[in-house]
């Protein structure tokens, strides 16, 4: 009997389609967007019975009640960040911190963000001199491309198995910690200066900003 998969992304459905079509006797999918209004509304009510529910770099945080209707080891999210990055958009923060390394993680969903057991992790070395934040982005989404490549297998003949030696940070990153940061202070230091546009400043939206006489100057880089 075939196994059905719920998965919840914004993420390249061409991806999914070369990785499961490896599977086609043993399972299908089928994919919904969180950010399409019309897709939430009808993976949130759906019928239909679906034995895995997969979030793969997916920012919408499902209710205690959705996840309840999934089997414990069978709600699967593929984060992409490390455990010690546990968060919205925590790549930023890592770049910021200076690693040397970053990646990805699979765990058990809960009601909680980034908390559940941790099933695996894929680290991947920061190669780049001169590195920003979307090195670290890239790292990260790379990361659970493999995690997932690597574990489809295990999925389908519910083979997983908790990794005991892998703790999440307590220290979980939010839309509020990304927003604090953008602010440059007056008193910074040039070497603090550099390494907040190298993890913060965007190019493609405003970003990091100087706050004078209660208006807000956004900064623009030149090429």
């Amino acid at each position: 009997m075939k196994i059905f998969f719920l998965i919840i992304t914004s993420y390249d459905k061409n991806f999914f389609k070369e990785v499961f079509s490896r599977y086609k006797k043993e399972c299908d999918y089928k994919i919904y967007d969180p950010k399409k209004n019309n897709e939430k509304k009808f993976f949130l009510s759906s019928k239909k019975n679906f034995n895995y529910l997969i979030s793969f770099a997916n920012g919408y945080i499902f209710s205690k009640k959705f996840l309840s209707k999934f089997d414990f080891y069978k709600r699967i999210n593929f984060h992409p960040g490390t455990p010690n990055y546990p968060g919205r958009t925590a790549y930023h923060f890592a770049c910021y911190n200076g690693e040397q390394t970053y990646g990805g993680t699979m765990h058990i969903m809960t009601s909680k963000v980034d908390n559940g057991p941790i099933l695996d992790t894929k680290k991947i070395k920061i190669k780049s001199k001169n590195k920003n934040h979307e090195h670290f982005q890239k790292a990260g989404f790379r990361a659970i491309e493999i995690l997932l490549k690597k574990n489809l297998k295990k999925i389908i003949n519910n083979d997983l198995k908790i990794r005991s030696d892998l703790k999440w940070s307590k220290r979980v990153y939010t839309r509020n910690d990304f927003l604090s940061r953008l602010q440059v202070k007056e008193n910074i230091s040039r070497k603090n200066f550099f390494n907040l546009i190298k993890a913060f400043y965007t190019t493609d939206r405003k970003s990091l900003y100087i706050k004078l006489h209660n208006k807000l100057f956004f900064l623009k880089l030149n090429d």
